[in-house]
């Protein structure tokens, strides 16, 4: 299965563990889409290279079986971004604003491709880490983001009670765990895949996060879809770009991060190959 294969990819990581089965939580309508679907994009952070002497907080993907908190009986499916719309600014769009605080990186982290539904909205859960060499990021405006998504769908059920903006950074510096984005941050070499437009993704940018077992990071990233006709980019690590089977179908069918299509400058770096 699609969620054991990936496990077994991450040869940059210090463990592995298998991943558990969401209970009760996978979204039928997601499902049909990410049968047909693509997608993959990749960090602009200058530090490109994770090295043995790089102590940020990375880990296999570890998961255990759920109890999935939703607020109505049917299954949301992904959140549709449109062009403009709610939501719609990211880092590179004027979207976000500097914080000095402890944050965590999430550009190319490895998600759970089955997501689940918490608090109303379909999530993926991803392995992200905490850079260590900068307390320098960009965090989204109250417009922007993954809080702004969840504030969207189900108003009053961002994690701790902020949306972005300098709320978002306070709660940073008083030890809330929130995804964000800098280019100074430490990270693995990442690749981009190319995929179609209306391809899921997954938005880590504000996303809450936790830790759990092993000190690892998870991060809840809504389930996004760009709701318009422009191609979808996504992030993979290098390592993960060269060994996933069938490269142009595999990622682009996998929940990866992701940033709002035509937003970041993906197309100009590194591809998968």
């Amino acid at each position: 299965m699609k969620v054991s294969m990936m496990l077994t990819l991450l040869v940059l990581l210090p463990s592995a563990v298998a991943a558990g089965t969401a209970t009760g939580s996978t979204a039928d309508s997601y499902k049909e889409q990410s049968t047909t679907s693509t997608s993959s994009m990749p960090s602009c952070a200058t530090n490109d290279a994770l090295g043995q002497d790089l102590h940020d907080e990375v880990g296999l993907l570890s998961m255990g079986g759920r109890t999935v908190s939703r607020k109505n009986g049917s299954a949301p499916g992904p959140f549709l971004l449109d062009r403009n719309g709610t939501c719609s600014g990211d880092s590179f769009t004027g979207g976000g604003v500097n914080c000095f605080a402890p944050w965590v990186y999430c550009t190319d982290a490895r998600c759970d491709d089955t997501p689940v539904v918490k608090d109303g909205i379909l999530v993926a859960e991803c392995l992200c880490w905490m850079p260590k060499n900068t307390n320098q990021s960009i965090i989204p405006k109250e417009t922007s983001g993954a809080a702004c998504v969840a504030n969207a769908v189900n108003p009053g059920s961002e994690a701790f009670g902020v949306t972005g903006g300098e709320a978002m950074c306070e709660a940073m510096k008083n030890g809330a765990l929130i995804s964000t984005y800098g280019e100074l941050g430490t990270k693995p070499p990442a690749r981009a895949v190319k995929c179609a437009p209306k391809t899921p993704w997954a938005w880590c940018w504000g996303a809450p996060c936790k830790k759990v077992t092993g000190g690892r990071i998870i991060c809840d990233c809504p389930v996004i879809v760009s709701n318009y006709d422009v191609d979808q980019y996504v992030s993979v690590t290098k390592d993960v770009c060269a060994q996933e089977q069938y490269l142009e179908e595999e990622p682009c069918s996998l929940i990866h991060n992701g940033s709002p299509a035509g937003g970041s400058p993906m197309k100009y770096t590194p591809q998968c190959e």
